[in-house]
């Protein structure tokens, strides 16, 4: 693996304090920044990267880990404080709002470095090449999960930040990760549904902004009716109760405009007798 780019510390010039602040200065591969990042979330432990665990010799268990040793870099309290701040990178307002999950807090951060490539042509004029990236983990209180997600040069829909590229591709592999960990998704109660693009794999495009009927829906189900019109119009999902939808607003054939509430009401099924 390559060793990366890092200045000792004799050998650092009068901006390097301030260009390491902003990433700058320094250069290192995904597997390290993923590296690095582990011992933020598990109580403060360099970990051995891997990629099998563990083998089976028929009915036995053979396990290839059991000689990797954890070495403690980081005091458990700094750890624990690293994953405070890294939830603030996350929340509503920050760069990384769209890498939420549904009542699973994610923590993590955002970074878009910036640099300049020839690409040819008749001009010959260097242009902006983009490195979007976005690593994070959860759940917050005992994470089981990091993710890693670099975009080299992204140019879908002229969206090049981290912040718009990296986090939603973060929140789809989560989602596809979490029913295997057996981390339950509960009860949710107000989504800012800019961030809750990742919650479904695709989109369906061919309808318009006419609020659907969305009664004795799942959860799901209405959020995945609802999802193009939502994201179209910048709208906010404030959701009561658990189950199927039981009541909702605005009514089945109004026109959702911009900055609209929709407001879903669940009930659970009731127990027949």
């Amino acid at each position: 693996e390559w060793s990366g780019i890092y200045h000792e510390l004799n050998k650092w010039h009068r901006f390097s304090r301030g260009y390491l602040a902003i990433g700058y200065d320094l250069s290192v591969t995904p597997m390290q920044i993923a590296s690095a990042y582990l011992p933020l979330l598990n109580g403060g432990y360099k970990v051995p990267m891997h990629v099998v665990d563990s083998i089976y010799n028929g009915a036995e268990k053979i396990s290839l880990t059991n000689g990797l040793k954890r070495e403690r870099i980081i005091e458990a309290q700094y750890s624990q404080v690293a994953r405070v701040l890294l939830r603030k990178g996350v929340e509503s307002g920050s760069t990384g709002h769209r890498a939420n999950l549904l009542n699973i807090d994610v923590v993590g951060k955002t970074g878009t470095a910036i640099t300049e490539v020839f690409r040819g042509g008749s001009e010959n004029k260097p242009e902006k090449y983009y490195q979007s990236i976005f690593v994070g983990g959860f759940p917050l209180e005992n994470p089981k999960v990091s993710i890693l997600v670099l975009l080299e040069d992204p140019q879908g829909n002229g969206a090049r930040a981290a912040g718009r590229v990296a986090t939603p591709l973060f929140a789809q592999v989560a989602n596809q990760i979490i029913p295997y960990l057996g981390l339950v998704d509960g009860e949710v109660h107000t989504i800012n549904t800019n961030e809750f693009l990742s919650l479904i794999p695709i989109i369906n495009e061919s309808v318009s902004n006419i609020m659907p009927d969305l009664t004795k829906l799942s959860l799901r189900d209405a959020l995945k009716d609802i999802s193009y019109i939502v994201t179209n119009n910048n709208a906010k999902i404030i959701i009561q109760g658990e189950g199927y939808v039981s009541e909702f607003s605005p009514q089945a054939g109004s026109v959702i405009t911009n900055d609209s509430i929709i407001r879903l009401i669940l009930e659970a099924p009731k127990r027949v007798e």
